[in-house]
């Protein structure tokens, strides 16, 4: 299995200072997040390559940040983009991703480089190997809350029954992380959506329309799951891990 770590946005929200700073650079418990991200599942790969995806304006600081590595192997792909206006989008950075680094072949892990997951993973990755496409869940405390990832019902078996990303009246307190896992199989699959005018942005719209051609499957997550995409969840994780 291959891990494709994704670190090429721009971080917004984060604003101001994600200006001059990668998301996924910045500082949780002494050490860049995509190093806690990649140190989580890059052993998971099993003898596979890890891929971190970034843009072309931090793409020197995450060349910095990799000479730091002790041992680790970790190959860095620059999506070309300068600006959150030319971005490619989690999407359009998977299917770069899986053509420019040849990642065909083999299953493919994904998550999100500015992702924290407090435990390790490997009952989602056993759980996934088997089946053609899988996203992480979680159960959140209200709906309402849903609102800010993708709903995800799911039957008893697992089976994802409806998959939306940034619902306006989610009918469940389950929603998707920032963790995929995607079979050999499925990979070709991912060029014909953006091929298709599928949305780039965000991975859940990918894997809302591969839910509908292939079987896709719910996996809850192990542990506690923080998505940094704001100021209030930085201080949060920031001062979790201590």
């Amino acid at each position: 299995m291959n891990v494709l770590v994704l670190a090429a946005g721009y971080g917004v929200r984060l604003h101001p200072i994600t200006r001059t700073v990668s998301k996924a650079l910045l500082e949780v418990g002494g050490r860049p997040m995509v190093e806690h991200v990649v140190g989580r599942f890059a052993p998971l790969a099993d003898g596979g390559r890890t891929v971190v995806v970034t843009n072309s304006k931090f793409a020197a600081d995450f060349s910095a940040w990799r000479e730091t590595l002790d041992g680790q192997a970790v190959e860095l792909l620059d999506d070309g983009t300068t600006h959150a206006d030319n971005r490619l989008g989690a999407s359009g950075d998977i299917g770069f991703a899986i053509e420019r680094a040849g990642l065909h072949g083999e299953d493919l892990l994904v998550v999100g480089a500015d992702n924290y997951f407090t435990e390790p993973q490997h009952g989602f990755v056993q759980f996934a190997r088997s089946k053609p496409a899988t996203i992480a869940t979680v159960e959140l405390a209200s709906a309402e809350e849903v609102k800010r990832f993708a709903a995800v019902e799911r039957g008893a078996s697992g089976r994802v029954l409806r998959f939306e990303e940034k619902p306006e009246n989610p009918k469940t307190t389950l929603a998707g992380t920032m963790l995929y896992h995607l079979s050999a199989a499925a990979l070709p699959m991912v060029g014909e959506y953006l091929a298709a005018g599928g949305n780039p942005d965000n991975a859940g719209y990918l894997f809302a329309w591969l839910g509908t051609r292939i079987e896709t499957y719910a996996c809850p997550l192990r542990g506690d799951w923080i998505d940094v995409g704001s100021h209030a969840a930085l201080e949060k994780v920031r001062r979790m891990v201590g």
